[in-house]
């Protein structure tokens, strides 16, 4: 009997996180032209998974590539990772995107567009953060 009680609790512990693992998004603006935002999609091991411009009705899938981790050099801001994931449309590849985290300077994202090589640099929209100040948030930016 205590076989058959460890095992239901078992299966409920791994059903109950698997079943509230939630996303957390967030919410940057492009730094020329601030109108220009995405919403970032992250996963519960923080890896970013869709990015949703603002004004767009689908989100489109990020795959991820690899991650550059530097080593502290004593230099300001310390980059201390770059996560690089490759941007989707219609089973193409049309991008990619660099979110680097440098410590006390935050994350922040360059996009690369495939088709001419140009650089989009993004920045986290401070009054989007959730009320804690803290840059993921539980709810889309948009």
């Amino acid at each position: 009997m205590k076989k058959i009680v460890l095992f239901i609790q078992l299966i409920t512990c791994i059903f109950c996180k698997t079943s509230f693992a939630q996303n957390r998004y967030v919410c940057f603006q492009n730094d020329k032209k601030t109108s220009l935002q995405l919403s970032v999609t992250f996963n519960d091991k923080n890896k970013a998974i869709s990015v949703k411009y603002k004004g767009q009705t689908d989100s489109l899938v990020l795959k991820y590539v690899s991650i550059k981790k530097s080593p502290n050099t004593g230099g300001h801001p310390v980059v201390y990772w770059s996560e690089i994931y490759s941007e989707k449309h219609k089973g193409k590849t049309t991008g990619t995107y660099e979110f680097t985290n440098a410590g006390t300077h935050g994350l922040d994202v360059t996009y690369t567009r495939k088709k001419d090589g140009k650089e989009f640099y993004f920045v986290v929209i401070e009054e989007m953060m959730n009320p804690n100040g803290e840059t993921y948030r539980d709810t889309p930016c948009f």
